[in-house]
This record gives structure tokens, sequence and C-alpha cells, in this order.
């Protein structure tokens, strides 16, 4: 058998090509009705995911998930300056971004304002319980207090802001839920100061001191804005009866 060179078996099928070219008939659907056919028809190799592997990974993912759920009920449970509270607050904040409606935010918000009071009236206990001042207690001091003042400051901004919306859409309804609401967080101010009033008397750093001062002037100008948006609320209402 003589083997053309490159060139010359080119040309060759190029002309065999060009004297076969009216007898092809190129049909595209006939083709892949045969592709898609071919693949029905050729077998496919089974998958099969050793028992083994089974064992070893599903015990490893149930461990994880079990770690993960006791994490975050030992977080759920912890105080601002406990080595679990950023996962705590971490989880506030992903309930909070929830699509639920204002009022459920709001008495989400307010359970969270209870909660950081509760860590204030634990540790003023706590406190009159030792006798001698160390940087560590100041530290909790100083975060206790400020998360106190952030959590309240944040609900009210919050609730302050659904109201005004629900003005504009002239819902009383749930606008006098969310007075309620704000009522609550009133009162629940109010306790923080004097919890935290507490905490600052037992505070001998003149730092400590002085910084814990400004969070209780911020809480108490919160507590001053609530009383205002009440104070408007009441007035609304009765240009409404009049």
């Amino acid at each position: 058998m003589q083997i053309l060179p490159d060139k010359q078996t080119d040309q060759n099928l190029i002309k065999l090509l060009k004297a076969n070219s009216n007898n092809f008939h190129f049909n595209q659907t006939q083709i892949k009705q045969r592709l898609l056919q071919s693949i029905r028809q050729t077998p496919q190799a089974a998958v099969r995911i050793p028992f083994r592997w089974i064992l070893e990974y599903g015990s490893a993912v149930a461990l994880i998930i079990i770690l993960a759920t006791a994490t975050f009920g030992f977080a759920a449970n912890s105080n601002p300056g406990d080595k679990f509270f950023p996962i705590n607050k971490w989880g506030e904040q992903v309930i909070l971004s929830l699509p639920l409606n204002d009022q459920t935010i709001a008495q989400i918000h307010t359970n969270i304002v209870n909660k950081r009071l509760r860590a204030l009236t634990k540790l003023e206990n706590e406190e009159n319980q030792q006798a001698q001042e160390t940087p560590a207690i100041n530290n909790r001091r100083l975060i206790t207090v400020k998360e106190s003042h952030e959590t309240l400051s944040a609900a009210i901004t919050t609730i302050t802001a659904q109201k005004e919306a629900l003005r504009a859409s002239d819902n009383s309804e749930s606008i006098n839920a969310l007075n309620q609401v704000l009522t609550r967080l009133e009162n629940l101010a109010k306790q923080q100061e004097e919890k935290i009033e507490a905490i600052e008397s037992h505070t001998q750093n003149d730092q400590v001191r002085e910084e814990i001062e400004d969070q209780l002037k911020q809480i108490h100008e919160v507590r001053n804005q609530v009383y205002q948006e009440s104070k408007i609320q009441g007035k609304s209402i009765d240009n409404e009866e009049n």
C-alpha cells in the first residue's frame, strides 16, 4: 500500500468529497436523534459511596452540628464580657435581620434590652460580694454598661423610624402598639440608669468612673428622647379627638 505525502493526501480527500457532494445529505434532526439514542443506550457507571466514608464523614458532620448547637446554647445565656457573648450578639443581629413585621422586631429589641438589664443586675450583685477592684472587673463594668446603652439606643432608633413610616400610611393601630413598646423601653432605661449608678458608686478607678458617667448621660438622653416622642404622640391624639 502506497502512503501519499500529506499535501497530496489532502488534495485527494478534497477530490473525493467534491465527487460525492451530490449524494451527501446533511440532516441535522436525524443526527441529533441518533446521538441522543446512542447516549441513552450507553451504560452509565453507577456511583457508589463506600459505607466506610458514610460512617467517617457522617459522624464528622453530626459532631459539627452537635458542637454548633451546644455553642449557641451556651452563648444564648452569656453576658457582656463573657467568652461566648460575641456569638450571642451575632445571633441577636441575625434574628433582627429577618423579614419580620414591625411589632415583632420591636418586641425582639425590647427583649434584648431586658437581657442587658439582667446583665447589669447580675454585675451589681457580684460587686456587692467583692471587696477588691481588679482590671478584669472594671473591663466587665465598661463592656456591660456600653452594651446596655447601645442596645437601648438601637431599639429606640428603630422603633421611632417604624413609627414615622406608619404615620405616612396612617396606621394608628400599629402606631399605638409601638407606643406601648416605647413606654416599656422608657421604664427599662430608668432601671438601667439606677443599676449603672450603683455600679458607678462601687468603681474606684477615676478613668473608668468617667467612662461609666459618659454612658450614663447618653442613656439619660435616649430616655428623654422616648419621653419627648410620647409627648408628641399624646398631642397628636388630642388633636385628632378635638
